[in-house]
């Protein structure tokens, strides 16, 4: 029970890093803007496309899946 107790302290403050790091990220606060999205989802989204200025359009982000791979993060 220790164990699990300090790993969850442990868990919290990467959380709370995380959430640091996001704040300050201009991608992280857009993404948050859109109805449903979440820290965890921004990350992953930001995460799954890298750096978006190698699309020549926004549409060429969609086109690599991204919008499967939202919907089922939503779903969990």
């Amino acid at each position: 029970m220790e164990r699990i107790t300090s790993i969850n302290g442990m868990l919290k403050r990467v959380e709370h890093a995380l959430g640091k790091i996001a704040r300050q990220h201009p991608g992280m606060t857009l993404l948050m803007e859109i109805d449903g999205v979440g820290i965890r989802t921004a990350e992953a989204v930001l995460a799954y496309i890298g750096k978006p200025d190698r699309f020549r359009r926004s549409k060429a982000i969609l086109a690599t899946g991204l919008t499967d791979s939202v919907s089922r993060m939503r779903a969990q």
